[in-house]
């Protein structure tokens, strides 16, 4: 999922937002492939930094995955949302997100946000925590 970023670059401090529904790559997550089989909605806000050329994207991401019960095997689907706010730089250091010319491509930082910090991550504990003891 892309963003254009145009309109930001020249207009310091003004926010702008952004809606995206439609496909987003499947996922793996401790050996098990998580698909978005009816697509994400992800929005976003967006603004450049007064002070440098950082842009916080803020935002949600939403959508549902089949899973399966660690006890029973049944199937189920599983919303999986989460709030993110990341900053991109057109200087990156190693750990930052990047971009370049006038578009953000906020993939990486979705996946990642699903996989680390949010979504299957809590999934995946409480599972542990409620079948596997």
């Amino acid at each position: 999922m892309k963003i254009d970023i145009n309109a930001v670059l020249v207009n310091d401090g003004e926010a702008f937002c952004a809606e995206y529904s439609g496909p987003f790559a499947g996922v793996t997550f401790l050996g098990q492939r998580y698909e978005f089989a009816d697509g994400v909605h992800v929005k976003v806000d967006y603004f450049l930094g007064k002070e440098n050329e950082d842009i916080l994207v803020t935002g949600s991401f939403e959508s549902q995955t089949c899973v399966s019960c660690s006890k029973c095997l049944k199937e189920f689907m599983y919303t999986v949302s989460f709030k993110f706010a990341e900053y991109y730089k057109k200087s990156p250091e190693e750990t930052d997100y990047a971009y370049k010319g006038y578009s953000i491509d906020l993939s990486q930082m979705l996946q990642e946000n699903l996989l680390e910090c949010h979504g299957l991550h809590l999934f995946a504990y409480l599972l542990q925590c409620l079948f596997v003891r």
